[in-house]
């Protein structure tokens, strides 16, 4: 059965492609809630996750919140590139920046990126859901 859907799937994929070769594919690379998490794995961060990413890579950050504002923050760190710390090494932080609702970053070199999610208050309720998609740059499609 799963086979079959995902034949459907990419047959649905290469129409699309067909008809409208230039507008890369949306992909979903993180849904998660946002809510406090007591095993953070660094000092004020919820999660970490980690990506093989390409140059020109758009990055689209989506903030969707129960309460309150639809703001939250988000970092950027390229993981191939260490700086000293002072117990630890940690990857190089290369952008930081508020999700007001949506907003994007391009990659500016193929490598492993991590985003570390800030972590809420001990005791919050959920906050929202972080939505993270990738864009491909039209550059880095294959032409088969």
């Amino acid at each position: 059965m799963r086979e079959v859907q995902l034949l459907i799937k990419n047959i649905i994929n290469d129409i699309i492609k067909i008809f409208n070769p230039h507008k890369p594919m949306r992909e979903k690379l993180l849904e998660t809630p946002v809510r406090h998490n007591e095993k953070w794995p660094r000092k004020d961060i919820m999660s970490i996750p980690t990506f093989e990413l390409q140059e020109g890579d758009k990055i689209i950050f989506q903030f969707l919140a129960h309460t309150g504002d639809n703001i939250w923050g988000i970092q950027i760190e390229d993981a191939d590139k260490m700086v000293k710390g002072d117990v630890i090494d940690r990857p190089l932080k290369i952008a930081e920046f508020s999700i007001v609702g949506s907003a994007f970053y391009r990659i500016p070199e193929t490598g492993t990126y991590n985003f570390p999610i800030p972590n809420p208050m001990t005791g919050s309720e959920e906050q929202g859901i972080l939505k993270i998609f990738k864009e491909p740059s039209t550059e880095n499609e294959s032409t088969e």
